[in-house]
């Protein structure tokens, strides 16, 4: 199995133009690997390698280039790499002899070529690239050098200075190098710093949903608070001054207009609570029909807590829509929360699991990770209030997300998953009730 280059410090850079280069990729490459900490072995098999390889290049090309750098693997702190690149720069003048295997094979990997052949017997990975009617590319990889990658990092500069020594010819190769490793570190740089603004938006969209769903239940709830307080007095300043009326028929016209006011104050306050109370139902209004299945990828490609933690998604997500009634920016902050505590409980290269289906014609989501699971002391608190299970965070999320679901006709559950982890399940309502 191949391991996973995490970096990389490029150490020297040979040019080949003459046979008196061979030898010096030879030294260069054997002093190197003594440095890395190779066995004696080893080190014999990467010098003898490295400079059979250049003479093919110089034989074949006319001229090429060896790259030397130290590299370091995922998990592997505590050991380094060899990465050798060969390039022929021209295109080939000895293609006979190269095409030296039966047929013309469509892929360089396949064809015999014997000091690649050989390489690949003492070297862990052998890829070739390019067009055989043109240059070639040899990028060669040996693993488990001894040294520590920390203690190499702290050594590179004075390794550097070591191997530089008689290689006049290769110095404006070596900054070419290094102008391509800072033009790559810059490109990196570019690209996290784009990741970075597209989080920055994605949280900024968030910070306005939340705004806006927090704006919305203070308006729901203050009209119905404002509501139920002044309904009871109204109603019964309002059944007051008509009772009056009818138990005191025979008024004088400055009483009569007094009660007339009365009554007249006591039905504008009656007003106000019935707008009040339509201003709450209209909530209802921002359920529309929508696709749960565009919702649930809206929700993961905005769930940046994901790819922060390196954990990956799997989707099995209906191939038609699955139409349910929602109030889709709410829906969605419910699925960022839940997507968001499944990266929270993965480990990193771990996979969360979400599927988005109909189950006997009921639409349901289901998001699965690898966890540590629920204990059921806690799981049984969830949905009820506060629950500090974790070091951040007021454990209100999910007390959220069941109001949210709630007002979506819909139930949440938590169950065990099959091989550890947990699963949530979004069940929505088959047939929407409308309110009365």
């Amino acid at each position: 199995m191949a391991w996973k280059i995490s970096e990389s410090a490029h150490i020297l850079t040979l040019v080949i133009k003459r046979d008196r280069d061979i030898p010096l990729v030879r030294t260069k490459t054997k002093l190197l690997a003594r440095e890395m900490g190779f066995e004696r072995l080893a080190i014999i098999q990467l010098a003898t390698s490295a400079s059979e390889v250049a003479r093919f290049l110089l034989r074949m090309f006319g001229c090429g280039l060896v790259r030397l750098s130290a590299v370091n693997f995922e998990g592997r702190m505590d050991s380094c790499g060899l990465e050798m690149i060969f390039v022929g720069q021209k295109p080939c003048t000895g293609m006979d002899r190269l095409n030296n295997s039966v047929g013309r094979p469509a892929n360089l990997n396949d064809m015999k070529i014997t000091p690649i052949n050989g390489l690949r017997k003492v070297l862990d990975e052998v890829t070739i690239k390019g067009e055989k009617d043109s240059s070639i590319r040899l990028d060669c990889l040996k693993y488990r050098g001894a040294c520590d990658w920390q203690e190499l990092q702290a050594r590179a500069s004075e390794i550097k200075d070591q191997l530089f020594r008689d290689t006049e010819e290769s110095y404006v190769e070596n900054l070419r190098a290094k102008h391509e490793e800072i033009r790559r570190l810059l490109k990196d740089k570019s690209a996290k710093n784009i990741e970075l603004d597209r989080v920055n938006t994605d949280l900024l969209h968030l910070n306005q949903e939340l705004e806006a769903l927090a704006n919305e239940r203070t308006i729901g709830e203050m009209a119905l608070k404002i509501a139920d307080q002044v309904r009871n007095p109204a109603s019964v300043i309002g059944g007051l001054t008509r009772l009056l009326r009818k138990k005191l028929p025979e008024l004088g016209s400055r009483e009569a207009k007094k009660i007339d006011a009365i009554e007249d104050q006591a039905t504008k306050l009656e007003e106000i609570v019935a707008s009040f109370e339509s201003l709450a139902d209209k909530q209802s209004l921002y359920f529309i029909e929508e696709d749960l299945v565009d919702i649930v990828q809206e929700a993961i490609h905005s769930c940046s807590a994901l790819k922060y933690k390196g954990v990956g998604t799997k989707f099995l997500l209906a191939d038609s829509p699955i139409t349910i009634k929602a109030n889709r920016p709410i829906l969605k902050i419910a699925l960022l929360h839940i997507l968001r505590n499944s990266a929270d409980v993965s480990h990193a290269g771990s996979e969360v699991e979400i599927r988005v289906a109909l189950m006997d014609g009921q639409p349901i989501v289901s998001v699965a990770d690898r966890g540590e699971g629920v204990p059921a002391e806690i799981r049984k608190k969830l949905f009820f209030g506060p629950v500090e299970s974790r070091k951040k965070g007021t454990g209100l999320g999910l007390l959220i997300v069941k109001q949210i679901m709630e007002e979506h006709q819909a139930t949440i559950s938590i169950e065990d998953r099959e091989g550890g982890g947990t699963i949530v399940f979004l069940k929505f309502p088959i047939r929407w009730q409308e309110r009365m």
